[in-house]
């Protein structure tokens, strides 16, 4: 059995509306579908918007490739259409708020 590492971290120097940077250890150089999702829950996560986050990217060490976005942008293309970031970051806020409480705010949704 072959066994694969892979590793990451996140570059966050302070909150100047700089990117958030992704760091990547693997071999691809093209973020799949659980990579791209990461970087919206680390944009939504910040709700008070703290960071003034202007940009979202990876950074693939191994290659020294590195992928920037705009956050609108980035969003606008994952939905697929205009995003409100401040409604999704309230609605995210919310639903993290109520698995802190132990409520099942899925099944509230519905």
């Amino acid at each position: 059995m072959k066994r694969r590492f892979s590793a990451c971290g996140l570059l966050r120097l302070e909150p100047s509306g700089e990117p958030q940077i992704d760091i990547k250890t693997t071999k691809e150089t093209k973020p799949g579908r659980p990579e791209l999702w990461q970087l919206v829950g680390y944009t939504l996560a910040d709700w008070d918007d703290s960071y003034a986050l202007s940009e979202v990217g990876f950074y693939y060490s191994r290659q020294g490739v590195t992928l920037r976005w705009p956050i609108d942008g980035f969003l606008r293309a994952l939905a697929e259409k205009p995003v409100d970031l401040e409604r999704e970051r309230a609605e995210f806020r919310e639903l993290l708020g109520a698995f802190d409480h132990g409520e099942d705010s899925l099944s509230r949704r519905a």
